[in-house]
């Protein structure tokens, strides 16, 4: 008995396969991200959040810092393949969070994927944050008198391909600050919308 395959039939039932998937997937995120210091200068801080605690729990041991707070939380919508990209100000950047000048950011999500290959497992094909960031300094006038300047220098973190679990929150990256005893952790924690 032969068995004839038809190209057509079999292209048909692929195309069926890819289409149910894409509907699995289609729809929107939420995506929230949440920028956490750790310090050992401060007494107290902004509490974590319950997905902030539960991202910090998995690698709170490997950094033995006093305090964990919570400096900004960022709410994006997006579907599958979508680029998100704003600006904002931020109130906290650790003890630079006293001087009196701002701090700038910018942040870029890019090309929300699914994992192919491991179901529930989501990702970004491009992460980057960038701060522009006041540095003190100072310096003599023509007159003689010292007076203290302003200089705005950039902080960066950029990464390719970052992956996590479907609702379970993670943290993504940390960041050094100016202080040894500082750090800034990145949390991301994305979930299907409910709509």
């Amino acid at each position: 008995m032969k068995i004839r395959i038809n190209a057509a039939s079999v292209s048909a039932v692929f195309l069926a396969i890819f289409l149910s998937a894409q509907v699995l997937l289609a729809g929107s995120y939420n995506v929230m991200t949440h920028v956490v210091v750790g310090s050992n200068d401060r007494a107290t801080g902004n509490p974590l959040g319950k997905v902030a605690e539960r991202a910090m729990r998995e690698i709170r041991s490997d950094f033995d810092f006093r305090t964990f707070s919570t400096t900004s939380r960022h709410f994006q919508s997006m579907g599958m393949g979508g680029n998100v990209s704003f600006q904002s100000m931020l109130r906290d950047f650790g003890s630079l969070e006293t001087q009196k000048n701002p701090i700038f950011a910018e942040w870029n999500y890019g090309g929300l994927f699914a994992d192919k290959e491991s179901p529930g497992l989501l990702g970004f094909k491009a992460f980057r944050f960038e701060a522009r960031v006041p540095v003190s300094f100072s310096g003599l006038q023509s007159k003689g008198n010292q007076s203290t300047f302003v200089k705005y220098e950039n902080v960066r973190l950029s990464m390719n391909n970052v992956l996590l679990k479907e609702d379970t929150p993670k943290v993504i990256a940390t960041l050094p600050l100016p202080r040894n005893d500082e750090m800034l952790f990145f949390i991301l924690h994305v979930k299907k919308s409910s709509d």
